[in-house]
């Protein structure tokens, strides 16, 4: 089957793009999931967006919330998923890309239930499909659980639990954990920020400024909303881990205590695996410097991280992201 255009990925940028694209092109979105937004109901069960509904929401279908109201993780799937039925978006699910290859000006995408041809890619699969593994996880003599595999407090077992994941999923976790159990947070330095200013949401302010980067620095601040700084009260901090042994892990300023159970998180890299091509330059940093253009005519990207901004669940600066590519496509 041959398309004008094949777009990886039914996230935000994936089914924006086909928005834009559907009456342009002859275009089709494969989503590796069953169910577009199961991406999102995947996350942790107590998971909140920062920004509120209004600006989450895509071009010509508001989320069915109040404005300000803070999606749920499950809102934000079910959302996407209305979305695409609402504009009868061509998104096939349960078609998982193993394989993408270029031969004589034309892709080949080889997915889980079909094989497909197109004359331009679009990758906005996303970027939390492959996440690092720190080094001391192999020394552990106890269980571990990678943040994206973390549900709830059921998910933990034992009395001492170890969150050693930066940003505010770390602090979420850690936060949540502490009603339950002996909590430690081990974590690089970062700063506070709260997410309420002058009674609005401070990505409202952003917004209404049309300020992409709503704080300083370079590294995204830990939020606090909600009671998650009296919660916070009771989770003990620690710096960054240097050295574990069986149940036993030391810490960067030389201090070390023993744990039951650790929940970790390192990052993510980009999975470029699916792509095939001889000659594909895999490094980030220039796609990101070149918006999201590869060195393989035709190959585009949505949704690299930092692409444009820090915080890219803002729904207008998302759409600049993609009308810009679209220009690009379209030249």
């Amino acid at each position: 089957m041959h398309k004008d255009i094949i777009i990886v990925g039914a996230g935000h940028y994936g089914i924006m793009a086909a928005y834009f694209l559907k009456d342009k092109a002859n275009i089709v979105v494969l989503e590796r999931n069953l169910q577009v937004g199961d991406a999102w109901r995947s996350r942790f069960d107590s998971m909140q967006l920062f920004t509120p509904s209004a600006m989450a929401s895509l071009p010509g279908l508001p989320m069915a919330l109040e404005a300000e109201a803070r999606p749920t993780k499950d809102q934000m799937g079910d959302y996407l998923d209305r979305y695409v039925d609402h504009f009868q978006l061509p998104v096939y699910t349960n078609h998982f890309v193993s394989q993408i290859r270029f031969e004589d000006g034309v892709f080949e995408v080889v997915s889980s239930n079909g094989t497909f041809t197109a004359d331009q890619v679009i990758m906005a699969n996303g970027n939390s499909l492959n996440p690092k593994k720190p080094q001391w996880v192999h020394d552990l003599a106890i269980p571990a659980l990678h943040v994206r595999k973390y549900k709830n407090p059921v998910s933990v077992k034992g009395k001492k639990v170890l969150v050693s994941a930066n940003g505010n999923s770390g602090a979420q976790i850690a936060a949540e954990l502490s009603k339950y159990f002996d909590v430690t947070w081990a974590k690089s330095k970062r700063g506070k920020a709260s997410l309420s200013i002058l009674g609005k949401n401070r990505f409202w302010w952003g917004n209404k400024l049309n300020k992409k980067d709503v704080v300083d620095g370079k590294e995204n601040p830990i939020f606090y909303f909600d009671k998650l700084a009296s919660k916070m009260k009771k989770v003990k901090i620690k710096p960054e881990i240097e050295a574990v042994t069986g149940n036993e892990v030391k810490f960067s300023n030389g201090t070390s205590d023993t744990f039951d159970f650790v929940i970790y998180s390192d990052g993510y890299s980009p999975d470029f695996r699916m792509i095939q091509i001889e000659g594909f330059d895999t490094n980030v940093d220039k796609i990101r410097s070149q918006d999201g253009q590869s060195n393989i005519p035709k190959m585009h990207f949505l949704g690299v991280p930092y692409q444009r901004e820090r915080f890219p669940f803002i729904a207008k600066f998302q759409e600049k992201d993609v009308q810009n590519l679209l220009q690009k496509i379209k030249g």
